[in-house]
């Protein structure tokens, strides 16, 4: 009786390619290069379709007359005295504690 329960047991067909699907892919360093390849190809094409739509536009801006050209710059305002006040305490407070931000205050307000 042993017998014909090991022969039943071994006649039992396995499906075709049982146990292949909870491997995990392996990929060469070719497979790696041309998925980095086609990466920046697509990049590639990308940035010329954004590059030629901003020359389009500019194009146009050029062509309806409302680039900068010509225009002045904006005049600075002037500070109150209780501004300037202000100023001088909040780079007094930088000087006093070594900040770089505060040195360079002085040329910020030759350029005002």
């Amino acid at each position: 009786m042993e017998n014909i329960e090991n022969e039943t047991a071994e006649a039992k067909p396995t499906p075709a390619g049982a146990g292949e699907g909870d491997q995990p892919k392996t990929n060469t360093k070719i497979d790696d290069a041309n998925l980095a390849a086609k990466r920046m190809e697509d990049a590639t094409k990308a940035s010329k379709i954004q590059n030629d739509r901003a020359e389009e536009l500019k194009a146009v801006e050029i062509v309806s007359g409302e680039t900068t050209a010509g225009m002045s710059a904006e005049e600075p305002t002037k500070l109150t005295d209780e501004e300037q006040a202000s100023r001088k305490r909040i780079k007094a407070v930088g000087l006093a504690g070594g900040a770089q931000w505060a040195k360079k205050m002085d040329k910020e307000d030759g350029a005002k």
